[in-house]
């Protein structure tokens, strides 16, 4: 059996070590490309929007007054709202209401208290 290494040239072995590169290359880049794909067709995103669905749908309950007074203004559930804080932090969201008999508006998993 060394008989048949012995007669090999090193242009042989050359090639043989080529080939073995460029075989281990493209398992690699087929094992990456099919891992990409099966992140792709995970139902995560889909089951994300459920979950971010679900969560709103439970506020909602938790919180069904739907009008709001704040400052002589009137806020709806749903209306986009902007607030700036004393810190000058920009936050933006949706009102989703607030508890009957409270002075705390809720909004986008936040809570900030109204006078």
């Amino acid at each position: 059996m060394m008989e048949g290494f012995l007669n090999l040239t090193a242009a042989d072995y050359i090639y043989a070590a080529i080939t073995a590169f460029v075989a281990t290359q493209l398992i690699l880049v087929v094992s990456k490309f099919v891992k990409v794909v099966k992140i792709t067709d995970s139902p995560q995103g889909g089951s994300r929007e459920a979950d971010r669905l679900m969560v709103i749908k439970k506020c909602m309950e938790m919180f069904p007054e739907a009008t709001i007074n704040f400052r002589g203004k009137v806020f709806t559930k749903g209306m986009k709202v902007r607030i700036t804080t004393f810190q000058k932090r920009i936050i933006e969201g949706e009102i989703i209401g607030k508890k009957r008999d409270e002075h705390t508006l809720h909004y986008s998993g936040a809570a900030y208290y109204c006078p």
